[in-house]
């Protein structure tokens, strides 16, 4: 596995004003914290950032460059901007190397489906991603799902399926399904119903209880 770098520069300045100013830099403001650590408030170059976590996203071991100290890290949770989406803060867990983790790893679907391809069925996605325990040497990016071996309606790929590395655990429940092919929908349309004519013994009661009327 290809050892992930980041370099990290202390923040002197805090608060919703500098924060701007760091982001106008070119920086992404970053804390740093885990179980018996001090926070860290530091700041990455944004290019560099974006460049792991979109080859990573949070599941992933990264080692933040700071002050001549590799410090292991994920990408716990980040913030976006509300109107253009854009990461502008991140926060990052300092994990303890001789422990395990818990993460989510994203799954990627790969193949082409038979049932979809030939028979129109409909590709549901139940999961799209599975949550594993693992040390952080362990750790994967992603999990790809062949979805080729869907070949008739109904058929379906669950977690229990994935073939996982040695020393990884899936915490996500094994009979949980990951992808379903699915019939597609019919609209069936109704015919109306066509009014039942009165019956040749309805009739004639009716008549012969308006003649006894008449009497």
């Amino acid at each position: 596995m290809t050892e992930l770098i980041l370099k990290a520069e202390k923040r002197e300045n805090f608060g919703g004003s500098s924060a701007k100013d760091i982001l106008k830099s070119g920086y992404l403001p970053v804390v740093v914290y885990g179980p018996n650590k001090k926070n860290l408030d530091l700041k990455v170059v944004y290019g560099d950032f974006m460049r792991i976590f979109n080859e990573t996203g949070e599941s992933q071991v990264l080692n933040l460059d700071f002050e001549g100290e590799k410090i292991p890290v994920i990408i716990h949770d980040i913030s976006k901007d509300y109107l253009t989406g854009s990461i502008i803060h991140a926060d990052m867990y300092q994990f303890n190397v001789k422990h395990k983790l818990i993460v989510e790893v994203p799954i990627h679907f790969i193949g082409e489906s038979k049932a979809v391809k030939e028979m129109g069925a409909i590709l549901v996605r139940v999961l799209d991603h599975i949550k594993i325990e693992c040390l952080a040497s362990k750790t994967i990016s992603s999990i790809e799902v062949d979805i080729s071996k869907l070949e008739n309606y109904n058929d379906m790929i669950l977690v229990s399926d994935i073939k996982l590395p040695d020393g990884v655990d899936v915490l996500t429940e094994i009979d949980q399904p990951i992808v379903i092919a699915k019939p597609a929908k019919v609209e069936a349309v109704e015919d109306e119903k066509l009014a039942e004519p009165e019956s040749t013994d309805q009739k004639t009661t009716t008549q012969n209880s308006e003649e006894a009327k008449q009497e």
